[in-house]
């Protein structure tokens, strides 16, 4: 029954994101993971990245499609980030161009 829920809330959460795209980068201590409204600006999506940028040693690199993170080497695709970041914070993109999840490397 949980499995089923589970399911439901990812095809929701999978539908309902069409205004939204997700990507992902990394540098050499962090993960970084963006939701991008797509009718944001490209120049105020860049800016957005530059910005974050300066305040780390290592850029970060575009693309990584794939993570492996935490001590059981979980595997999490962008679907299923996607998915998580919609559900535990009910994210709306409406007055954002750029939401950006930081994970540390473990």
């Amino acid at each position: 029954m949980n499995e089923q829920l589970a399911d439901a809330r990812l095809a929701r959460a999978e539908s309902s994101s069409d205004d939204v795209e997700l990507f992902a980068a990394e540098n050499s201590s962090h993960y970084l993971i963006g939701l991008v409204n797509k009718t944001a600006s490209e120049k105020s999506i860049k800016l957005n990245l530059r910005n974050l940028n300066r305040y780390y040693d290592s850029r970060f690199t575009l693309p990584v499609t794939e993570y492996r993170i935490g001590p059981e080497d979980t595997q999490f695709t962008a679907r299923k980030v996607r998915a998580i970041v919609q559900r535990t914070n009910q994210i709306s993109m409406e007055g954002f161009s750029l939401i950006l999840l930081l994970i540390p490397k473990q």
